[in-house]
């Protein structure tokens, strides 16, 4: 199976690299092509949008420096070729195509690369995804949601489900269409969140769960009779915390910081 991936760079984290690694070690698919983003997310823009948004934005981005500076395990970053023998790889470096609605659409010369040489592609990048690149491979392009579709769709990943003091929360490595975090579900799992007292212990873990569904998901799909699953009852789509809810995580944040020193 000839493999895609769309990225914001050229450098990816540990969370990404490990299940490609594990994807092209336990079954036959293999990184033919790669599609980077000539206009990723960087600190401008949360400048930006932080003005315009206030303190949970800002607190986003003193997050993304402080990653920047000591990230977590699952945050460190790699290189691509260390990830992939790049030698026989196609590599397209693109801008994404701003639509007058939800998303990006990749430009006619990238959807032809993924019609032509892929028969999957990994969204690692280009932000929300629309358009004639979705259908373009084979089996569609793949992408992570970082929660459960029946309960939690939106963002931030891990952070209502801290707030609402869930047991469990959801990983799904998804089908994309064009409506957010409704794509058809090709592999799903739960983890225990229910012992984690900090925001940033639930992220750990849905990332890190992340790591064999990859390649089980290209099992699945190798499989000529299996089709992934519709949810037919999509759960509430979450934004960014009001003011009230803002002060509610920093709230249970601070009283289990303090309970862990006690």
């Amino acid at each position: 199976m000839r493999v895609g991936l769309l990225l914001d760079g050229q450098m990816l984290e540990e969370w990404m690299a490990r299940p490609i690694e594990r994807m092209e070690a336990e079954t036959d698919a293999t990184v033919t092509t790669i599609i980077e983003n000539a206009d990723p997310p960087g600190y401008r823009r949360y400048l930006e949008i932080a003005r315009r948004d206030g303190i949970w934005t800002s607190m986003q981005g003193v997050k993304m420096i402080r990653r920047t500076l000591d990230p977590p395990e699952y945050r460190k970053r790699r290189h691509v070729s260390e990830v992939i023998d790049a030698n026989d790889v196609t590599y397209h470096r693109c801008q994404p195509v701003e639509t007058n609605g939800l998303g990006n659409e990749l430009p006619p010369e990238a959807v032809s690369l993924l019609d032509e040489h892929t028969d999957l592609a990994i969204r690692y990048g280009f932000d929300i995804l629309v358009g004639d690149a979705l259908t373009a491979p084979d089996h569609g392009v793949l992408s992570y949601h970082h929660g459960n579709f029946r309960r939690y769709r939106g963002r931030p990943a891990g952070f209502w489900e801290f707030l609402h003091d869930e047991e469990t929360a959801g990983v799904t490595l998804q089908r994309i269409t064009d409506e957010l975090d409704a794509g058809h579900i090709v592999v799903e799992d739960e983890v225990t969140i229910s012992d984690c007292t900090m925001w940033g212990d639930v992220l750990e873990r849905l990332y890190w769960a992340s790591g064999p569904m990859l390649a089980e998901a290209v099992r699945r799909l190798d499989e000529p009779t299996f089709e992934p699953k519709t949810v037919n009852e999509l759960g509430t789509l979450y934004t960014r915390p009001d003011p009230a809810e803002f002060a509610r995580f920093l709230g249970k944040s601070l009283y289990n910081r303090v309970d862990e020193t006690v």
